[in-house]
């Protein structure tokens, strides 16, 4: 931004992204990464052959079940292997797509976020939407889906700095074009400011001292 390069983040949401995680490319890509033999047979019965059933409970105690049915997807949540094993490994080879000068990927577990930076205002949208596109495709291929409605564009601006009129088409699907998103409990705001952060704190701090005021002698 001090170089007056446009700077500009597209924060996708995946759709149940724990719960699409595709068995068969996951152990396939921990052959790869050299998990093998023993433990990879160990992990493969840890994720494969096994089912799950609803089970709700009415009023008058009874148990209503539904049939058995095999797991074909997803990774254990709340598990330890879970986000911190599976998932990591499964998007690991993500940047790899990402080949444009001044676009990189930011990944944590699910959160992914792509940042691209220009100093020409029109190469900069065209990187944008080639480099989308191929992030997107990776994601079809792995069989994971975006949650366009939650994705989000973002134009990183300071008060000099031009605002570009840039729509993001990808699919038939539009990415909302904002002025702020939320990440890893963070709200991210284009011109950079805490201001919405720090009015969120000093609600929820105030929330929090009326009773403790209430209640001191």
């Amino acid at each position: 931004m001090n170089n007056k390069h446009t700077i500009g983040g597209i924060f996708c949401d995946l759709s149940t992204a724990f719960d699409c995680v595709n068995h068969r490319i996951l152990l396939s890509k921990l052959e790869h990464y050299g998990i093998r033999g023993t433990f990879g047979a160990l992990i493969k019965s840890y994720l494969m052959e096994r089912f799950q059933r609803v089970a709700l409970k009415d009023k008058t105690n009874t148990v209503n079940c539904w049939n058995w049915e095999l797991v074909k997807h997803g990774v254990p949540q709340g598990s330890i292997l879970g986000p911190l094993f599976f998932f990591l490994l499964y998007i690991n080879d993500l940047p790899t797509v990402v080949t444009a000068k001044n676009a990189k990927l930011v990944l944590y577990a699910d959160d992914t976020n792509l940042i691209i930076i220009d100093p020409s205002p029109i190469e900069f949208s065209n990187k944008l939407n080639i480099v989308f596109a191929n992030v997107n495709e990776w994601f079809r291929n792995n069989l994971l889906f975006l949650n366009f409605n939650k994705t989000t564009y973002l134009q990183f601006q300071t008060k000099n700095s031009q605002k570009l009129d840039l729509y993001i088409t990808l699919q038939k699907n539009q990415i909302t074009n904002s002025t702020n998103t939320k990440f890893l409990s963070l709200t991210s705001e284009v011109m950079l400011s805490w201001k919405y952060n720090i009015n969120q704190t000093l609600s929820q701090l105030s929330s929090a001292y009326y009773p403790i005021e209430v209640i001191t002698p």
